[in-house]
């Protein structure tokens, strides 16, 4: 698998966000996060699915009345999102 290039964005001494791409796969995003504590996140995401999630970031805050509750039965958000927690080569 090719390197993923793209940029980077230093929040403060420990946290970052990693925004890339393959061009061994096209159409695909792939998005890194450091948290305070150092733990990294990496998620891949296609890039329609990126546009959607900057549109509905527009909407937040704009209409209270449009928002909705997560598709499915109410459950805590912890332990329900499947990430994977990698080294975030730069």
């Amino acid at each position: 698998m090719a390197d993923i290039l793209g940029y980077l964005e230093r929040l403060d001494d420990t946290r970052l966000v990693f925004l890339g791409q393959n061009d061994d796969e096209p159409g695909v995003l792939f998005l890194g996060f450091r948290s305070r504590d150092g733990v990294d996140t990496k998620l891949k995401i296609s890039e329609e699915a990126f546009t959607a999630l900057m549109r509905l970031h527009m909407s937040l805050g704009r209409d209270p009345q449009s928002r909705c509750e997560y598709p499915g039965p109410t459950v805590a958000w912890k332990g329900h999102w499947m990430v994977t927690h990698h080294d975030i080569e730069h």
